[in-house]
């Protein structure tokens, strides 16, 4: 065994031990299927594994085709780059493509340019006469296999290293500012056999050709873009790029060209992400989020440089250093990028065969490490269930399952960090992410509020904050919400600036029987000849940057001793009005909107009915349907006891009768209905959560009413009564 292996071997055998160190197995960082965007936190992809999954790596021009100039010897050696790749460790990489049969760097300005001459292409050079570089002509309706097979080869090799490949199908930047651009490229008529000419205005630059104009030009393209998903579709690590830097005039192509490939991969036995990437010159990232990508990247506007926007979950972003600096970035960038839910990327000089720029040898590596940093990390933690959350951290910079688990970065000029806590136990983990060197900090007891902590580290910082105790660290994985009411701020964690009127925290309350859950208990007063308690609501698109189509509620709830209503109201529930029905005599239609809330019916041998308020498709009337949770006299509830009450709601596939409703009270079903049309639309969705206390219709109070509610959950999977 020779000593390169031999180092090689011992280095991944330290790689391997310090992995299972960080909690990391090898199955965690497999390939586990196509991949999709993750269901519950859209700002990541998902596969059949179910984890959210962080890209993030080195490309590099020559990944796929040769560069380099005309006579040499040299080629790109792709074991060595993808054992590179994997020592870091990177599993992401765009698979470069270029059209032009050169590159003339003096585009980049390079200081010692050169022409690269470049091959292979798709498409075959049989001739008959010869292209204006003096090789065969070029016949556009026949591929050469060798680009295909090597295609494929990457493709699978980048597999076996768990790297997943986002394949370039067209290039723009080249055609655009490359000396002799149009010479060079295979749709100038002078370089094939099938009389195709790109240069539709005249003008010597060519650029219609990523257009559509041309019906003809087109129909090449589809056919070739047909050959490329024929050639990897049945691969696992399989993305695609519509075209590196187009121009903004070819915008309308490359959405064709998306929902071509989207249509094309439906008759096929996989399906893959297609992504759209920064058009230059002077393209606009609206056009990126408006297109039908699933995965964009986006230009500098909005901070993606210095202070990147938090992702919303509306594309998945890849951040590229390519289209922020062309060759630049640094590692303070990759943590940011990280840490507001985006995917960060490096275009990498790798050896510097291609372009350099004399950028930083110890800065590019010093990306490189972050990068594999911080996939380890995104595998460490729960990345699926955490959201970018820059209010809770006084540096900004935080992703959060509230109350469970915190990564919070500090850049290297803040040593302390000031967090806004739920009460608990909390245990902190400090990683100074340039040396890799990690240190456990002091187990702490928290009450709701601020916590200031210090970095033992110079440099930049990251926190990982779990919680060691408490109900929060109980919860199953699904958790998206939780609310105790312990903080006098406790609105704010539901998106409001202000405490509701006619509700107030209480410890005590022995005039109206109460006796505490645990700590504080919300309070909500119905006043005499009034209708309402309280409506506040936990909004979906807001806090979590998606809407569902099921989830589970959970609060608990305890009716004072003054609760005596002689007839009925409502109670919290689950909801997707849009301000346009199903509510207050709003009937829906399928298109406008829904409710499922709770309601209450008055008492009955002292027990208050509960059960769910209903607008829905098949509803008759104006009004909801009214069905109460009457299994075994569970949903039946007495004064002065605290109750777990659990709703889950299922939107139906659009116009069919298959959504779900069920109800449980102290963890026993209590109400189930699976027949529901709540929508006829998939533009519907869950919007919210939405607790109202509400006594009516037209009628009011006749006295004073109150009640409590106490730990709030919100959740993905079933949640079930605490311990107590």
């Amino acid at each position: 065994m020779d000593l390169r292996r031999s180092v090689r071997l011992a280095f991944h055998a330290v790689l391997f031990a310090l992995i299972c160190q960080m909690g990391q197995s090898a199955e965690q960082g497999g390939i586990h299927g196509p991949l999709r965007r993750h269901p519950a936190n859209p700002r990541y992809f998902t596969d059949d594994s179910g984890r959210a999954i962080l890209l993030t790596g080195s490309h590099t021009w020559n990944n796929l085709v040769e560069m380099a100039p005309e006579g040499s010897a040299e080629i790109f050696d792709n074991d060595v780059w993808l054992d590179w790749m994997a020592d870091y460790p990177h599993n992401f990489m765009r698979l470069w493509t270029w059209e032009l049969l050169n590159w003339d760097t003096k585009g980049n300005r390079e200081k010692d340019a050169q022409v690269l001459c470049v091959w292979p292409h798709p498409w075959l050079r049989s001739g008959p006469g010869n292209a204006l570089d003096g090789k065969p002509k070029f016949d556009l309706t026949r591929f050469d296999e060798e680009y295909f097979a090597r295609l494929r080869g990457r493709v699978e090799a980048a597999r076996d290293h768990g790297v997943y490949t986002a394949v370039m199908l067209f290039e723009g930047w080249g055609l655009q500012f490359s000396p002799d651009a149009w010479r060079n490229h295979p749709m100038n008529p002078e370089n094939n056999i099938n009389g195709i000419n790109g240069d539709l205005d005249g003008d010597g630059k060519g650029l219609e050709v990523h257009s559509g104009r041309d019906e003809k030009i087109t129909e090449l393209q589809r056919a070739y873009v047909r050959k490329v998903i024929d050639t990897v579709n049945d691969l696992d690590n399989v993305l695609y790029e519509i075209s590196n830097e187009n121009h903004p005039p070819s915008t309308e192509w490359q959405y064709a060209m998306i929902r071509f490939i989207k249509e094309y991969e439906k008759t096929k036995s996989k399906q893959h992400p297609v992504g759209m990437t920064f058009q230059y010159k002077g393209g606009s990232n609206r056009t990126l989020l408006e297109s039908p990508a699933d995965w964009i990247s986006p230009n500098p506007d909005g901070g993606y440089r210095d202070n990147p926007p938090a992702a919303d979950g509306t594309k998945v972003i890849v951040v590229d250093t390519d289209h922020l600096w062309g060759i630049g970035g640094n590692s303070t960038w990759v943590w940011k990028s990280f840490l507001r839910g985006l995917n960060p990327i490096f275009m990498d000089p790798y050896d510097g065969s291609v372009l350099s720029k004399d950028f930083d040898k110890s800065q590019a590596e010093a990306i490189r490490k972050g990068m594999g940093y911080a996939l380890k990390w995104s595998r460490r933690v729960d990345l699926a269930a955490m959201i970018p959350r820059p209010e809770l951290a006084s540096t900004r910079y935080c992703l959060a399952r509230s109350g469970v688990e915190y990564l919070v970065f500090l850049p290297g000029g803040d040593r302390e960090v000031a967090l806004q806590l739920p009460a608990g136990q909390f245990s902190p983990t400090w990683f100074d992410t340039s040396s890799g060197v990690e240190q456990k900090g002091q187990t702490f007891l928290q009450k709701t509020g601020q916590r200031v902590l210090k970095s033992p580290f110079e440099n930049d910082t990251l926190l990982w904050l779990r919680s060691s105790d408490g109900e929060a660290a109980r919860f199953p994985d699904g958790v998206l919400f939780h609310c105790d009411f312990e903080s006098d701020d406790w609105f704010r964690e539901w998106g409001e600036r202000k405490m509701p009127s006619r509700v107030e925290l209480v410890e005590a309350d022995p005039g109206l029987g109460f006796e505490t859950l645990d700590g504080k208990a919300l309070r909500i007063e119905i006043d005499k000849g009034g209708h309402y308690g309280l409506s506040l609501a936990y909004r979906f698109q807001e806090q979590v940057g998606h809407e569902p189509e099921e989830i589970y509620f959970r609060y608990y709830l305890r009716f004072a001793d003054d609760w005596t209503p002689r007839r009925g109201g409502k109670l919290p529930g689950i909801g997707g009005t849009y301000g346009q029905a199903g509510w207050g005599g709003r009937p829906v239609h399928g298109d406008d909107g829904w409710s499922a809330r709770g309601l209450f019916r008055g008492q009955e041998d002292g027990r208050t009915p509960i059960g769910f308020y209903c607008y829905h498709m098949d509803m008759r009337g104006k009004y909801g349907s009214e069905w109460r949770w009457d299994r075994e006299g569970r949903g039946l509830l007495a004064n002065n006891r605290w109750y777990c009450v659990e709703q889950y709601v299922r939107l139906n596939t659009p116009g069919e009768p298959d959504g779900e409703l069920r109800g449980w009270v102290d963890g026993r079903l209590a109400f189930e209905k699976s027949d529901m049309r709540f929508r006829s639309t998939d533009r519907l969705k869950i919007e919210n959560v939405w607790v109202n206390f509400y006594l009516g219709g037209t009628w009011t109070a006749e006295s004073e009413h109150h009640a409590y509610i106490d730990e709030v959950v919100i959740s993905k999977t079933p949640i079930g009564a605490r311990e107590r």
